[in-house]
């Protein structure tokens, strides 16, 4: 069966036209830029790549990304409009799509599509070839390719490099100098974590006119090695644990943003880096490229509840069998088979640690305090507290504030009744039993699992002294330590 060039044109259009996950953090052409550096990272096994952007003139941009590789490994992959086998490298060469995506979102229109793909290769005596160079427009494998023997200053050893023409409309609101330069920087920093690759720089250039902004990658940080640096002062860790099942194994990390969000955020990532419910996600990798940065409530498959402010995770998939991601490499496959039973598995041992369910201060007690209505986290236990008995006495050495009035006094055989009631302090929920196949071990970095559960119950005394909320904070200063014990106590808490 032969493809005529409308054909590649129908297909050129429906890519272009179909939607990318996550659009709302990124424009698309920007979500699917990594699938450029992946070839140059995975297959070409490159260790320098500059990705350029030339913003000069806003109808007739220029991306150019060049890598020091091994040069374009399948030229025959390269044409194919997507890959019936996975590639050799099986974390960033999927299918075999990624760059044709990329590239129809940069460049829409198939007809006026301008781009070009150079490389050059080395034998193993270290002889240098001729420079290849593949041009649009698409025609799968009838796709023009020629070999240019006098050319030596593009990619003059080996390597690749891609060029591109696109509209400066496919940026959206990114289309400065600076917020170019950020976007790109922050997308480079959340889909790979560099310890997980062999060493590299990725350097970052954005030229308009005579303005020319530079950044390269060893001066940044990941979002999780940033997380790891805040700790423990702006951040603190609540889960770490490598959990394998089968052929797949889990590197499983939580952190909580502590600092008050009003005021906090890790320079250079905005959108992932800041305590709000948006930037609330589990990130999700096979190795080290990240694929999703999934939202928190979604993952737990719980409705978004302000208890999970702040939070954010990471998961690497390791192993023999790895979930599968979508087509372009922003998503996961959730009907994958592999993924299905991990998310199963994940949720079972971090659920019980990362939820903290919330209790509603009554009105009235915050109202006795001084202070206005507010939430504080509660344990799993924790139950609504019940209406005061007018015959039960207050403890001994709490001391109620000037305008409440003091219980009324009841018989004894009464007060031996309410005593009796009041509550054992709450308990937090003990640490989740794995299924007997599935292998719980510390992480293989970064030392032994830290102890998640405290081995004894939390007393009203513990809870003031942790003091980690504002409202707890606030009111002793403002009343003194025996006041909160006292409100603790007619929460039943």
């Amino acid at each position: 069966m032969t493809v005529s060039r409308n054909d590649f044109h129908g297909l050129w259009r429906a890519s272009a036209n179909e939607g990318v996950p996550y659009s709302e953090d990124f424009p698309e052409a920007l979500l699917t830029l990594p699938e450029f550096i992946d070839n140059s990272l995975g297959a070409g096994g490159a260790t320098v790549i500059e990705v350029k952007f030339n913003i000069t003139n806003p109808k007739d941009c220029d991306l150019i990304i060049t890598d020091n590789g091994k040069g374009l490994v399948s030229e025959k992959r390269m044409k194919e409009w997507s890959s019936k086998d996975v590639g050799s490298n099986s974390t960033e060469n999927v299918y075999g799509h990624g760059a044709k995506k990329a590239l129809t979102k940069f460049a829409p229109e198939y007809s006026t599509a301008t781009w070009k793909m150079y490389w050059r290769k080395q034998d193993r005596r270290g002889l240098v070839g001729a420079l290849n160079i593949l041009s649009s427009p698409y025609n799968g494998l009838e796709t023009s390719h020629i070999e240019d023997d006098k050319n030596d200053d593009i990619c003059p050893d080996h390597g690749t490099r891609l060029t591109i023409k696109f509209d400066i409309d496919v940026l959206g609101k990114f289309d400065s100098s600076d917020s170019l330069m950020a976007a790109v920087q922050e997308l480079i920093r959340v889909r790979y974590e560099p310890s997980q690759y062999q060493p590299h720089t990725i350097n970052v250039k954005i030229v308009n006119g005579v303005s020319v902004l530079e950044q390269k990658s060893n001066e940044w940080k990941s979002l999780r090695e940033c997380l790891e640096a805040e700790i423990p002062i702006n951040v603190k860790k609540i889960c770490e644990r490598e959990l394998t099942l089968d052929k797949t194994t889990a590197h499983v990390s939580f952190y909580e943003i502590v600092a008050d969000g009003r005021s906090y955020n890790i320079p250079g990532l905005p959108t992932y880096g800041r305590k709000n419910m948006k930037a609330s996600r589990v990130h999700i990798a096979r190795h080290g490229r990240y694929i999703e940065a999934m939202p928190i409530a979604k993952f737990l498959g719980k409705e978004e509840h302000n208890s999970l402010n702040g939070k954010i995770g990471f998961i690497r998939f390791t192993g023999e069998e790895l979930p599968t991601p979508c087509t372009t490499k922003v998503k996961m496959y959730e009907e994958c088979p592999v993924f299905k039973k991990m998310i199963t598995l994940i949720r079972k041992n971090v659920d019980p640690i990362i939820t903290k369910p919330t209790v509603k201060v009554p009105a009235a007690v915050i109202q006795a305090a001084g202070g206005a209505p507010s939430t504080i986290k509660a344990p799993e236990t924790a139950k609504e507290p019940a209406k005061a008995q007018t015959t039960a006495k207050a403890p001994a050495t709490a001391k109620a504030p000037a305008t409440a009035k003091a219980p009324a006094k009841a018989p004894a055989k009464e007060t031996v009744k309410a005593a009796a009631s009041v509550k054992e302090p709450a308990k937090l929920p003990a640490a989740p039993t794995c299924d007997p196949q599935v292998v719980v071990k510390p992480p293989s970095a970064g030392g032994a699992a830290q102890q998640i559960y405290p081995s004894k119950a939390i007393t009203k005394e513990e809870a003031i002294d942790d003091a980690d909320h504002e409202i707890l904070k606030n009111l002793r200063a403002k009343y003194g330590k025996e006041v909160l014990i006292r409100v603790l106590h007619e929460m039943g808490i």
